[in-house]
């Protein structure tokens, strides 16, 4: 699956039960003001912007070990193509050459 990181003027289609607003289409912009709005409801507005806009400071421990990360964490929409991702004209048999290039390396 591709994924796409959503811009603020980004458009999406969707049944209008599954919106957060009313109709069938929402700007990104839109529908994150929305989810803002249900949490400036339960937090400080200051918290909330940090949650969507830089992210929070934050440490990870993952289930597969590495111990813990730091980081951030932060509330984003992203677009998930049904479609299989394909690679650009001639990059297939590249990869299979530097599939190959690896293996003499090994």
């Amino acid at each position: 699956m591709n994924r796409i990181d959503l811009n603020d003027d980004d458009v999406v289609s969707m049944s209008e039960e599954d919106n957060l607003l009313d109709g069938q289409t929402s700007k990104i912009s839109e529908i994150m003001s929305k989810i803002m709005n249900v949490l400036d409801r339960h937090h400080q507005t200051e918290i909330c912007e940090k949650w969507v806009e830089s992210g929070v400071d934050c440490q990870l421990l993952q289930v597969q070990g590495g111990g813990w990360k730091k980081g951030k964490i932060r509330i984003r929409l992203e677009f998930v193509s049904n479609e299989e991702q394909s690679s650009p004209k001639g990059t297939d048999r590249l990869g299979s050459e530097l599939d190959e290039f690896r293996t003499k390396l090994n």
